[in-house]
């Protein structure tokens, strides 16, 4: 949000109605998007027809994306993949089975059986960033990051073996993912539950794609720091001011105390801001390939 108006970075929700006014972030409300033509978002996806092109897209908090048998979101969605597979990046914190579910199917080519979504843990529940052998079989270690990941092990702090917190609401996890194509950051069993599927996935990158899934629509939900060192079960993302090398950063990923009402550290600001430097990493490296 580069502005002080609430509404001042949303398109208007008529269908096709916005132009380019040369901003770096635009927000879509979901009736934007929805109410959106394939050819549109194709517009704003590849920088065709006097739009600047985007490189980062985003799906979060409450957008139901991609709703089952409605034709003009199977477009979008369609456009989206192709975006991705030519080098775009995607994000999608989502907590919408269906959309969560659809999407997975399209993007991995409906596999079968089909990647299902389902239901998981509630507000403030701890998830661990990396393999949990507490709580995890031993057989799902190897579709695990490894500990030289580049995201739990990014630029911004070395997070392997912290936890990510679930915000307000439940965390969606999906199965059925072909395991062999992806990376998973964190499973459907938070910390202290062993009865959900062992293969749910609550967070994974693709191995090749610039494309994360995260399960929970307000991973980054903030409050202006106030909820920093504060027990809750809401607004796990925390920004603060670092000084590296004698240079002061403001706005620089920093960690939530007390999340959950057990006093435990969640990261989930830094997994955000180093997974966007893997996703940039990869989308260059993608676009060198094939130029």
């Amino acid at each position: 949000n580069v502005s002080t108006s609430p509404f001042s970075n949303f398109i208007p929700t008529s269908p096709n109605s916005w132009t380019d006014d040369d901003r770096d972030i635009i927000a879509l409300e979901t009736v934007t998007w929805q109410n959106m033509s394939d050819t549109k978002l194709e517009s704003l996806l590849k920088g065709t027809n006097g739009v600047s092109k985007v490189d980062i897209f985003m799906i979060g908090y409450n957008t139901e994306f991609y709703r089952t048998g409605n034709a003009s979101d199977a477009a979008k969605c369609a456009k989206l993949v192709e975006f991705v597979k030519s080098g775009g990046i995607l994000m999608i914190c989502s907590e919408q089975v269906t959309s969560n579910a659809n999407f997975m199917n399209l993007l991995f080519d409906y596999p079968s059986p089909a990647i299902a979504s389902a239901g998981g843990a509630g507000p403030g529940s701890n998830y661990t960033l990396g393999f949990n052998s507490t709580n995890m079989p031993a057989n799902m270690r190897p579709y695990y990051c490894r500990d030289d990941d580049p995201i739990l092990r990014g630029p911004f702090n070395d997070i392997l073996g912290r936890n990510w917190g679930e915000d307000a609401s439940t965390t969606q996890y999906v199965t059925n993912l072909p395991l062999d194509e992806v990376v998973i950051y964190s499973g459907a069993r938070e910390i202290g539950n062993t009865t959900r599927p062992a293969e749910g996935v609550t967070i994974f990158r693709h191995k090749n794609l610039p494309f994360v899934f995260i399960g929970d629509g307000g991973f980054n939900s903030s409050e202006a720091r106030t909820y920093a060192n504060v027990l809750s079960n809401v607004c796990p993302f925390v920004l603060t001011n670092r000084t590296i090398n004698g240079r002061t950063f403001t706005n620089y990923p920093g960690f939530r105390l007390n999340f959950g009402g057990t006093g435990n550290r969640v990261d989930n600001t830094t997994f955000t801001a180093n997974a966007f430097a893997w996703c940039i990493l990869q989308a260059e490296e993608f676009r060198r390939q094939n130029q």
